[in-house]
């Protein structure tokens, strides 16, 4: 499955006001708002220790909802474009079938493991940690959902994700981010989606965001890890980043680029 969206940061704390741009911006794009939905949302990201899955800018996550509900998904990143990204997604509820799905397309891209037999349990993360898996960002983000909705036919075109993120970075501390995803929910609506973004940039409040959550949180935990984001200049008394934080953030992953 296909993946296409775009990604933007914003530093407003008014959530009512953004709500209402979003909202005006899915009516003037001649679409219905219709609020979805809030989740709590747990992810553990992981790869070898080797670093296999990132030099292959391969995703490996596994989510907890309501607390014992476990998905699996496996993204490989196809295509970055100006204002979107294109990735191939796997997402299947965690089970046994869905273990050798993951595993035999890792296999495909030559991620294989010597330890195979035995490792599956209905705990995905026992699973993981048997195949000398290692966790590399844990993060809880809350998401509320405005779907856009195509007013003739009623079908879900794209879906807005408010998220505030928080990295957690050890039993103590967290870093907190805000973030705004669009999601096509429609194939073809590439240029559609060009058009709604261009549009939610026009507010002030929203910047264009071109790196996913993984990096955006690794880059997180280097830098507090080297004593390089401070208080109250780079997070604010909420732990939420600041515009000085978000710029060593975009700074450290330019850096990182190839």
């Amino acid at each position: 499955m296909s993946e296409v969206e775009a990604a933007m940061l914003f530093l407003s704390s008014n959530r009512k006001a953004i709500f209402e741009k979003i909202q005006n911006v899915i009516r003037n794009s001649s679409y219905e708002p219709v609020k979805n939905r809030t989740e709590k949302i747990h992810d553990l990201y992981y790869d070898t220790p080797e670093k296999k899955l990132k030099a292959q800018k391969i995703q490996l996550r596994v989510r907890i909802l309501h607390e014992k509900v476990y998905k699996v998904t496996l993204k490989v990143l196809k295509e970055i474009r100006e204002i979107y990204s294109d990735r191939v997604e796997i997402e299947r509820f965690w089970s046994q079938e869905a273990f050798n799905d993951i595993v035999n397309n890792l296999v495909t891209m030559d991620i294989r493991f010597q330890n195979l037999e035995g490792s599956y349990d209905n705990d995905p993360k026992i699973t993981f940690n048997n195949l000398g898996l290692i966790i590399i960002q844990n993060r809880k983000t809350i998401r509320e959902i405005v779907n856009a909705v195509n007013k003739i036919s009623g079908q879900i075109e794209f879906e807005f994700d408010v998220d505030t993120t928080a990295i957690i970075l050890n039993c103590n501390n967290e870093i907190r981010f805000s973030e705004l995803e669009i999601e096509s929910k429609k194939s073809g609506n590439e240029k559609k989606l060009e058009k709604i973004v261009s549009e939610v940039l026009k507010f002030p409040e929203f910047m264009p965001w071109h790196h996913s959550k993984l990096e955006t949180g690794m880059a997180i935990l280097r830098l507090f890890n080297n004593s390089l984001l401070e208080e109250k200049s780079d997070y604010d008394e909420k732990n939420q980043l600041t515009i000085t934080g978000v710029r060593k953030i975009s700074d450290l992953l330019k850096d990182s680029e190839p």
